[in-house]
């Protein structure tokens, strides 16, 4: 049985790895876990055989924030080790602490995981950033829904790659945004006739926003990888029910 086959089904023994909140679901029922795009995860396997490692790490991370209101950081190094583990940060983000960076920038870290809410696996600015720019092979966004992993294939950083690189990514911002405020324009209304502070306005129109990503995260999964690909760079996603 292949590597796919095996993780596409109920699974019934989820402790793999120590740490694990039963609390936010029950392990008698188990999880289903489906893999979407699976041409494009076979090609990743086929030329990655660590991803499957990292997709161990991305399940068990993604089990232990389920139900988190905050974002936390777990990191593999090369040698497949995890170097930080569910570092804690706030409903916003989570600060890569500094031995960490000093790894990643002697080229040390294989992978980044970390949790977006509302089912909202497409990256930031950023997680692009920090994954991109130093080189980090796998970016790994998980939620209670999916499980995203930005495959990182390119091997040429030169400063016409840069700027290329981030013309395509703002082009696709621009898509996502221009989608979400077609989309949800009388949502995004009643949000702004509602009674509230500025700042209560920007958050829950984030979680409309992260909503409508995961409602779509097919039509963004794609137009991201339509885009990215000329740079060798994709988006897997792992979709993850409880049962």
């Amino acid at each position: 049985m292949s590597f796919i086959n095996k993780l596409t089904f109920k699974f019934q023994n989820l402790f793999r790895f120590e740490k694990l909140n039963s609390n936010d679901f029950n392990l008698d029922e188990g999880i289903e876990v489906n893999f979407d795009n699976i041409e494009l995860f076979k090609n990743c396997i086929k030329n990655h055989e660590e991803l499957k490692e990292v997709i161990w790490i991305g399940i068990y991370h993604s089990l232990n924030t389920f139900n988190s209101d905050k974002e936390f950081l777990t990191v593999l190094n090369n040698d497949l080790l995890i170097i930080a583990d569910l570092i804690e940060g706030d409903n916003t983000s989570v600060n890569i602490p500094d031995f960490v960076k000093k790894e990643i920038m002697d080229g040390n870290v294989l992978a980044t995981f970390h949790n977006h809410f509302n089912g909202a696996i497409i990256p930031s600015s950023k997680d692009i950033k920090n994954t991109m720019l130093p080189f980090i092979k796998f970016m790994v966004i998980t939620s209670k829904e999916n499980i995203g992993i930005i495959v990182n294939d390119n091997k040429n950083f030169d400063d016409d790659f840069i700027n290329s690189f981030k013309q395509e990514w703002m082009f696709f911002l621009a898509f996502i945004n221009w989608s979400f405020n077609n989309d949800m324009s009388d949502q995004i209304q009643e949000i702004y006739d509602l009674n509230l502070t500025k700042k209560e306005k920007q958050r829950e129109e984030q979680i409309l926003f992260d909503k409508y990503i995961c409602t779509n995260i097919n039509k963004f999964r794609m137009e991201f990888n339509s885009r990215m690909e000329k740079f060798n760079v994709y988006l897997l996603q792992i979709i993850i029910m409880e049962r």
